[in-house]
């Protein structure tokens, strides 16, 4: 099967072919976080939508909800910590809320082989990754950082394409101005590794669902509409690119 992205009739024309990419357009639900702790609810959003096939969740909506601790019933009834309030998120919290509050399937995992991002890609699972330097210091502070986006591409020769909230859509670059961003293999494997190869992969359903059950994987979310979402960013922290910044 060719896996290859191309312009295709009624759909955004690219700039061009990528090798290995998503059959999901992906970049239609890019959404810019601007200077916020949001690059997980926006990515929530982006691969939510994108599993959706339409726009469904507000990334703004979704900020707000995961504020919220989330509750779940298996395999013991517990309280799962999704983000710290108006600040960075956590991987397995932001699988929970996919899972819990949207009803789309999705599992996290960290130490992923870098083969599971080509395979998920194949297979047509979006992956949502996670990037940064959690023990970096400089001149005794601590300066650790993290960022979260959507896979949606491979290249032998530019890299890997993410739908990456952290950046704005540029109308002078033919890539950009799609929502489509590049990163170099190694620069992002050097940050996937500081983040312990974490990624979630949504279309496919946890181990915790897998005997069906209180989780509904097939139901429709709710849709998150403008208007419920986030209050600015927590004190102290701002995002810069894709980098937590104090």
């Amino acid at each position: 099967m060719d896996m290859s992205r191309r312009p295709a009739a009624g759909d955004e024309a690219l700039p061009g072919a990528i090798p290995l990419a998503a059959p999901q357009p992906i970049y239609r639900y890019h959404a810019y976080q601007g200077d916020t702790n949001n690059c997980g609810p926006y990515s929530v959003a982006i691969a939510a939508n994108a599993y959706l096939g339409e726009a469904r969740c507000d990334p703004l909506a979704v900020a707000g909800t995961m504020n919220a601790l989330l509750f779940k019933a298996r395999p013991l009834p517990h309280w799962v910590l999704v983000r710290l309030r108006n600040g960075p998120s956590f991987p397995w919290g932001m699988a929970a809320y996919l899972v819990e509050r949207l009803g789309v399937p999705a599992r996290c995992r960290a130490w992923c082989p870098e083969d599971l991002l080509c395979g998920n890609l194949a297979s047509g699972l979006i992956t949502i990754v996670f990037i940064g330097d959690l023990l970096r210091c400089e001149r005794g502070r601590y300066r650790g950082w993290a960022h979260a986006k959507v896979l949606y591409g491979s290249d032998p020769e530019r890299g890997y394409a993410f739908v990456d909230p952290g950046y704005e859509r540029d109308a002078l670059d033919p890539w950009a101005a799609r929502g489509i961003f590049w990163q170099t293999r190694e620069a992002f494997l050097a940050g996937w590794r500081g983040m312990l190869r974490t990624a979630i992969t949504v279309g496919v359903q946890s181990a915790e669902g897998s005997s069906g059950g209180s989780v509904a994987f097939t139901r429709p979310p709710e849709p998150l509409a403008p208007g419920r979402g986030a209050r600015p960013a927590a004190p102290g922290w701002r995002a810069t690119g894709s980098r937590w910044k104090r």
